[in-house]
């Protein structure tokens, strides 16, 4: 039998991407979800508690609504998210396990989870998920793209590399969040094309 999936409201999402500049967590919202008012006001007391800083009693809050509404992923995603953040990544690593045993077709906890691989240097352990964070529903693409890009790179893996370095730069946005980004990937793109000029030239 499978679980229905609950929703998590929109602000908590907004909260995190505010406080920590990681805006990787989509909310799936219904018209229908009887709980829908409960959750976007304790969406703003997370919120708050974010904006003062207070991480710990914000993750207190989310451990009681993870275990008030058990059947919604976003909750020990968001705690996921949290953790890594402030360097906690073993645990972190439990929530987001978690968070796809309720919900296994949600992009974000795959993008999440192979985002703390790839920080912990994981790289063999990341591309699987941000790869599978592609195929679903994750948000945006960029990061997972340059991630993958520098995963393989590191690896050793150049021509899997320059496909997701490509990628990244054709879509990618042109703005101060993504220039520097954008200026490493079309870097290591120049140095793939000039020695396979040289191991291709008589």
């Amino acid at each position: 039998m499978k679980i229905k999936r609950t929703v998590t409201a929109p602000s908590l999402i907004f909260a995190i991407q505010l406080a920590l500049g990681f805006g990787s967590i989509t909310p799936h919202c219904t018209n229908d979800n009887p709980d829908k008012s409960d959750k976007f006001q304790s969406s703003k007391e997370v919120t708050q508690l974010i904006a003062e800083g207070d991480i710990s009693k914000a993750l207190e809050r989310l451990d009681e609504l993870s275990k008030l509404y058990p059947n919604d992923a976003g909750y020990p995603n968001t705690i996921g998210v949290l953790l890594m953040r402030t360097g906690k990544y073993r645990e972190a690593v439990s929530y987001f396990n978690n968070a796809l045993r309720i919900d296994p077709d949600d992009g974000t906890i795959y993008k999440n989870l192979g985002i703390l691989h790839y920080e912990q240097k994981e790289y063999s352990k990341a591309i699987p998920l941000l790869e599978k964070a592609l195929e679903l529903p994750a948000g945006d693409p960029f990061d997972i793209l340059y991630c993958l890009g520098w995963s393989y790179r590191l690896l050793g893996k150049s021509e899997k590399s320059t496909v997701y370095f490509l990628a990244f730069s054709g879509k990618a946005p042109r703005n101060e969040k993504w220039n520097a980004k954008h200026k490493v990937a079309e870097k290591f793109l120049l140095e793939f094309s000039q020695n396979s000029d040289t191991r291709t030239s008589p």
